[in-house]
């Protein structure tokens, strides 16, 4: 991999970066779509879920008009009370006036038709069924949200099926307008209550008179005859066939062919639906799977990366060590053997020079002129010795900078009076007296003094030092540089292209570094004609 990249000049501290915002990235899609994913999922799930409740709200219609019949055709057969009980049951479950039993299925009548006569035996009013405000069979349609075709169907099959109830209401009436109930004992009080009770009983082998009614015990099976009146056998097989004939048959149908329209309508809604959640939920799952596999595949690369950056940081950490050995040990020869002979031996020599030498012979031998330009080299090797040895203490560990309380001025005069540039330079009486390190201070204001001047293209070439809202001032009349550029040739050995004047690039690093070691900072404004580059000392 390190071939490849080379090979494109890419490095790994500028891959670094942009591998870190693609991880993030892909990781971020990851769990948008997996949440997305999550969603699709729950929505198929409700979709469902909401396909099955409406399937059995259905049912449940179908079911309640089934039951409904069956206990209607049994009272009009039997006459028993526990019938026409279930029936209303039936009917005040449908309208919400009473509560619908939790386990009220498809099966229910069919497992407790006895056990719920014995359980309520000894009084009609409820003991397992609650009166209450319960939910109606329309609020529960309400509550599931149906499509306007959808809620129509159902309305009306449940329509067709209250107006069915009421032809089976008229068979009751005219059940109970005769004596009919008194086979069956409905009196509350009585042991037998609920139980049958004959007027006259004859056996099968009796004759039979032409005015009684033979009907079956339902319970025993035992063959039983009532005395009654033409009339009455007339009505009473009347109020049989009104739930028997063709025409009630006919009702039924109707009611049945709504719900079984509501059915296929509900299975073609939710298979749509169903379809676009599923398609979606695939896609998700899709984008989830791929954008895992690629943060993995970026995690990887970033993981080898930062190991290579790791390892290649260590081995440049040894070399910065070794290196910065070497570097305290050419401090240490700078700061004590040239010590010796720029401070000691250079000066005692002069000094010896003078007691010698008198002003006549040195005028004699015209070496005045050589002597005082000796005195000034001195001067200026000690000054630079010292700046030199000040910067170099930079490189040892654990040493804090020394700093004095000087007139900025007067340093910075001193420290420019030996250089050739000295007049272009206009030092302000506002500047002020701050902590400084003098020798490294002054090497940093000269650096950036020297830059206006080396970077400048004016017939007459100034730069001006004053102080101003906190900030020492460093503006020239060059070619001006802005904070963005100035940021950029301050990295080590960095210049700009096409740039005509010759350096290494390690003029304003330098700077930069001595400033900071100071705990002052920079700001560049490019001006019209030029820059101005303030010194915060605040």
């Amino acid at each position: 991999m390190k071939k490849y990249l080379k090979f494109f000049g890419i490095k790994y501290s500028r891959l670094l970066p942009v591998i870190l915002i693609f991880s993030i990235l892909s990781i971020a899609l990851s769990v948008f779509f997996s949440y997305k994913l999550i969603n699709s999922l729950s929505l198929v799930t409700n979709e469902q879920d909401k396909r099955i409740e409406s399937l059995l709200l259905a049912n449940d219609l179908k079911q309640s008009s089934n039951d409904l019949t069956k206990f209607a055709r049994m009272y009009v057969e039997t006459g028993h009370p526990r019938y026409k009980y279930y029936y209303d049951i039936i009917i005040g479950i449908r309208d919400g006036s009473i509560k619908r039993p939790s386990d009220y299925d498809s099966f229910f009548w069919d497992i407790n038709t006895s056990i719920i006569w014995e359980l309520n035996k000894e009084s009609i009013t409820d003991t397992l069924f609650k009166r209450s405000n319960g939910k109606s069979f329309r609020d529960r349609m309400v509550d599931l949200n149906f499509t306007e075709k959808e809620f129509e169907l159902l309305s009306n099959s449940e329509r067709l099926s209250n107006n069915l109830s009421l032809t089976e209401v008229e068979a009751f009436d005219i059940i109970e307008s005769y004596k009919w109930k008194i086979l069956i004992d409905d009196n509350p009080n009585s042991e037998s209550f609920g139980e049958y009770k004959y007027e006259s009983e004859l056996m099968i082998d009796d004759t039979i008179k032409e005015m009684d009614i033979l009907y079956s015990n339902p319970f025993t099976g035992d063959l039983i005859v009532k005395r009654s009146s033409l009339k009455e056998q007339s009505d009473i097989t009347y109020a049989k066939s009104l739930l028997f004939h063709p025409n009630y048959l006919n009702k039924k149908s109707e009611i049945m062919k709504p719900i079984d329209d509501f059915k296929k309508e509900v299975d073609e809604r939710t298979k749509k639906s169903l379809d676009t959640y599923k398609k979606n939920a695939d896609s998700y799952m899709l984008y989830t799977v791929v954008l895992s596999i690629v943060s993995l595949g970026f995690l990887f690369t970033l993981s080898f990366i930062i190991f290579k950056t790791k390892r290649s940081n260590d081995n440049l950490l040894f070399n910065l060590d070794k290196k910065n050995t070497y570097l305290e040990h050419a401090a240490k020869i700078l700061r004590h053997d040239m010590h010796s002979g720029i401070n000691v031996y250079i000066p005692r020599g002069l000094r010896s020079l003078d007691r010698r030498i008198t002003n006549d012979q040195i005028k004699e031998l015209k070496i005045d002129g050589s002597i005082k330009m000796i005195r000034e080299g001195l001067k200026h090797t000690q000054k630079v010795y010292k700046g030199v040895y000040e910067f170099t203490n930079l490189v040892k560990k654990d040493v804090v900078m020394s700093k004095e309380l000087y007139s900025i001025k007067e340093i910075l005069k001193d420290y420019l009076l030996s250089t050739s540039y000295f007049g272009m330079v206009h030092l302000a009486d506002n500047l002020p007296e701050i902590e400084v390190n003098q020798s490294l201070f002054c090497t940093a204001v000269d650096n950036l003094i020297r830059n206006g001047l080396k970077y400048n293209d004016s017939d007459t070439k100034f730069v001006k030092v004053y102080y101003e809202d906190g900030f020492i001032c460093i503006e020239d009349n060059g070619r001006g540089i802005n904070q963005e550029e100035f940021n950029y040739l301050s990295n080590p050995y960095t210049r700009k292209e096409g740039q005509k004047e010759q350096g290494m690039g390690l003029g304003l690093n330098i700077c930069n570094s001595i400033l900071e070691e100071h705990k002052f900072s920079i700001l560049v404004e490019k001006l019209e004609n030029g820059s101005k580059i303030k010194i915060n000392t605040i």
